[in-house]
């Protein structure tokens, strides 16, 4: 009951393989993604929406329950900041994987001013809200509805295209490179083996 079993273009397919063992480096195709995502980070902070102290931030002076001075600086421009191009950590290795995100510890307000608010806020826990506006400790009750500015998503949106047909040059330049590399080293060994 022993079966013959019989292969044809086994050589073929070897090669193929050996075609596939050449592609890019993960490290180079990395670069060229997180290169590309720091290019977005930059559009989406173009984008977004400065604050009523411009790029510079604040002095404010306030007096203590004691009658003391203390002046301190609010720097401006923690949205923008906040937005970040970062690598994946993934478990495959060789497998790069880039992200555009906004780091919600520098900037928690986020969502407040991509998508606005529509009702009126009340404090939760406390009996009023308190927060500094223009140097002065205010106190309020509630606080009225924000209008929403989007920035992320619509840049999002708008560049996605753009940034594919970038990344997808990239790749195929990089696969390029590595061909060429490999036709050359292949017409080194050839050249060496006929002498």
């Amino acid at each position: 009951m022993a079966k013959d079993i019989s292969l044809e273009g086994l050589n073929e397919l070897l090669k193929q393989f050996n075609d596939i063992a050449h592609l890019p480096d993960a490290s180079k195709m990395e670069a060229k993604l997180i290169s590309r995502a720091r290019e977005l980070r930059n559009l989406i902070r173009t984008r977004t929406p400065r604050g009523k102290y411009g790029k510079y931030g604040r002095y404010s002076i306030k007096r203590t329950k004691s009658g003391d001075m203390l002046s301190s600086f609010t720097k401006a421009g923690n949205l923008r900041r906040s937005i970040e191009a970062r690598r994946f950590r993934t478990k495959v290795k060789g497998s790069p994987a880039v992200y555009v995100r906004v780091n919600k510890r520098i900037a928690p307000h986020y969502h407040l001013i991509e998508f606005g608010t529509e009702n009126f806020r009340y404090p939760k826990s406390a009996k009023v809200l308190r927060f500094d506006y223009g140097g002065e400790e205010i106190f309020a009750k509630w606080v009225g509805p924000i209008s929403p500015k989007p920035f992320f998503r619509p840049t999002v949106d708008k560049e996605s295209q753009s940034m594919i047909d970038k990344i997808s040059h990239d790749v195929s330049q990089l696969i390029e490179d590595v061909s060429e590399s490999k036709l050359s080293f292949s017409s080194n060994s050839d050249s060496g083996d006929n002498q």
